[in-house]
């Protein structure tokens, strides 16, 4: 990579040893020699040690079980934040407090909308997401999403910034609602923020390119989807291009005639 990093992945370690240098030993048989090591985990709760099979709430070693309501197993009992485990449990929004909250204590009852919550990790340049990423949109919905992704080159804004090291992509549905997004940019976890708000109020691509942008900021970032994503509409074969090639024929034909 353009940073000197080197990725190994679904790799296997059998030791890591230390004389002046460290020393990994691959499950493959290599042996790597290496100045640094930096070693991340990821964080679980440890509920076991609460007891909870003593009122009979059901829960694993590291989360409690709920369903969409955030109810457990318990009656009148809900729980939220990094109990429940899962996909950046101490880095996502805090829509399930408001939910457990919500459902405690009033009615109607509220679910966890799961596609439509953000998180993020406290990378530099920072990594966000929102909502669905592209397998589960391409499983659930399957060649009505579509994937599309622009670098942080393409930003003037991160020129000027002298932060062009950046990519957006998002997951649009044929339709033009948005699915999701991944963004590793400066500031991409406003710019993840901003997409869940105006998928949330069911704005869609298309309306999105109708407002006008200032120039020189980062919401030029989505200019160049939706002008990506209109593009692949038009490209050769689909019925719109089609359709537009034989009205302008027939249009020229009676200019002719």
């Amino acid at each position: 990579m353009a940073a000197g990093v080197d990725l190994r992945l679904g790799a296997s370690l059998d030791s890591v040893s230390y004389d002046g240098e460290f020393a990994l030993q691959f499950s493959s048989g290599e042996r790597l020699q290496i100045p640094h090591l930096l070693v991340a985990v990821a964080q679980r709760p440890q509920v076991e040690e609460l007891n909870l099979n003593r009122i009979h709430l059901q829960a694993s070693s590291t989360a409690i079980a709920v369903d969409d309501q955030l109810k457990t197993t318990r009656p009148r009992c809900f729980a939220f934040g990094p109990c429940l485990g899962g996909y950046w449990a101490d880095h996502t929004d805090h829509q399930d407090g408001q939910v457990a909250l919500q459902n405690a204590l009033y009615l109607p009852w509220r679910r966890l909308q799961q596609w439509h919550r953000t998180g993020k990790l406290p990378t530099v340049p920072e990594f966000a997401r929102f909502g669905m990423t592209a397998q589960q949109a391409l499983k659930y919905y399957g060649d009505a999403a579509q994937v599309f992704q622009i670098s942080g080159d393409q930003i003037p804004k991160l020129h000027l910034d002298d932060r062009i090291t950046g990519i957006y992509r998002c997951i649009i549905h044929r339709n033009g609602s948005v699915l999701g997004a991944q963004v590793a940019a400066p500031n991409g976890a406003d710019f993840a923020q901003l997409l869940a708000l105006l998928s949330h109020q069911r704005v869609s691509i298309q309306q999105m390119n109708k407002a006008h942008n200032l120039s020189m900021t980062s919401i030029e970032v989505l200019e160049g989807l939706s002008y990506a994503w209109q593009q692949n509409r038009w490209r050769p074969g689909s019925w719109r291009r089609d359709w537009s090639e034989n009205w302008f024929n027939w249009r020229r034909s009676r200019f002719r005639n």
